[in-house]
C-alpha cells in the first residue's frame, strides 16, 4: 500500500478514464461490515479526483513512472522532498533543462504527492503562457486586485511551467513577483521550471531573476544509455509491447535529443 497504491490507481484510473480508489485485503481477512450511516466512499474519491482536475494535474505523471539516473538524481530527490514538505525547504524549487527531459513530468509529481499527503492544500499547475493570458484578462476586466488575491490568499503550492515565457512582459512580471513574495512570506511552495537556470535567463528583471535563486536550482541533463535503455523498457511495459533487445539498445545508443523523442 505505502510503496505502490499511488501506481495502481493512476494505472487503473488511465485505462478506465475516470478515477478509481483502491483497497488491498489480505486472503485473511474478514470484509469489514459498513456502517449505514458512513459516507459511501465514491463521493470522497470523486472529490478528489475534481480536485486533480481544478489543480490541472495529469495523473500519468506520477514519481513511480520517472527513471531516475546520474543525469536528474538530485532535481527527482528535491523533489520528493518538496512534496512531502511543501514550503519548508528548497522554497522556491527551480527546475531547468532543455525540452523533453521530465521538467513537467517532475512537478506534475509533486503536485500529484502533495494532494495525496496533503487533501487540504490548494495546488495549482498552471504554464506561464496561461499565467501571462490570465494576467491579460483582468487587466482588460479590471480585476487584477481579485487576480492577485486569488494566488495570494487561495493557493498553498504554486507550479508555473517555462517561466522563460515571461521575457520582457514588464507587467507579468510586476504581478508574479508581488505573488512570489506573498506566497513565499506566507510559507508557501513555489515551484518553476525553465529551459535556462536563472543566471542565464534573458528578458527578466534583476529581482524576480534574484527571487528564483532564492531557493534550490537543479538541471536536467540527457540521460545515458543505460537510462536510456530504462525508459524504453518501462515505457514497452506500460504499454504492453515486447520489442526485441537488439532494437530497444539500438533506439537507446542512437536517439540523444530528448526523452520525449525516445518515447
Amino acid at each position: 500500500s505505502k510503496k505502490y497504491k499511488s501506481c495502481f490507481i493512476a494505472f487503473i484510473s488511465e485505462m478506465m478514464g475516470e478515477f478509481y480508489e483502491i483497497e488491498f485485503i489480505l486472503e485473511s481477512e474478514n470484509p469489514v461490515e459498513k456502517d449505514d450511516n458512513t459516507q459511501p466512499v465514491e463521493k470522497n474519491v470523486s472529490d478528489y479526483y475534481n480536485s486533480l482536475k481544478q489543480a490541472n494535474l495529469n495523473m500519468k505523471y506520477r514519481f513511480e513512472s520517472f527513471v531516475v539516473g546520474s543525469n536528474n538524481n538530485m532535481a527527482h530527490s528535491a523533489c520528493l522532498a518538496v512534496a512531502e514538505s511543501p514550503g519548508k525547504d528548497f522554497n522556491p524549487l527551480f527546475i531547468y533543462g532543455s525540452v523533453g527531459l521530465g521538467k513537467t513530468h517532475l512537478v506534475h509529481a509533486i503536485g500529484l504527492e502533495t494532494k495525496q499527503r496533503y487533501p487540504d492544500k490548494t495546488v495549482l499547475y498552471i504554464s506561464a503562457e496561461q499565467f501571462f493570458q490570465q494576467y491579460l484578462d483582468s487587466v482588460k476586466n479590471k480585476t487584477t486586485n481579485d487576480f492577485l488575491q486569488f494566488y495570494q490568499m487561495m493557493i498553498d503550492v504554486l507550479i508555473i511551467d517555462d517561466i522563460q515565457f515571461f521575457a520582457n512582459k514588464t507587467g507579468t512580471q510586476e504581478v508574479f513577483f508581488q505573488i512570489f513574495n506573498g506566497l513565499h512570506s506566507a510559507g508557501k511552495q513555489l515551484i518553476i521550471t525553465s529551459d535556462k537556470s536563472p543566471a542565464e535567463l534573458s528578458g527578466l528583471e534583476q529581482r524576480v531573476i534574484s527571487r528564483l535563486k532564492w531557493g534550490l536550482s537543479a538541471d536536467l541533463q540527457m540521460p545515458d544509455a543505460q537510462t536510456r535503455i530504462e525508459i524504453i523498457e518501462k515505457k514497452l511495459f506500460k504499454d504492453g509491447i515486447s520489442m526485441p533487445k537488439d532494437v530497444i539498445e539500438y533506439l537507446a545508443y542512437n536517439i540523444n535529443s530528448s526523452v520525449r523523442e525516445l518515447e
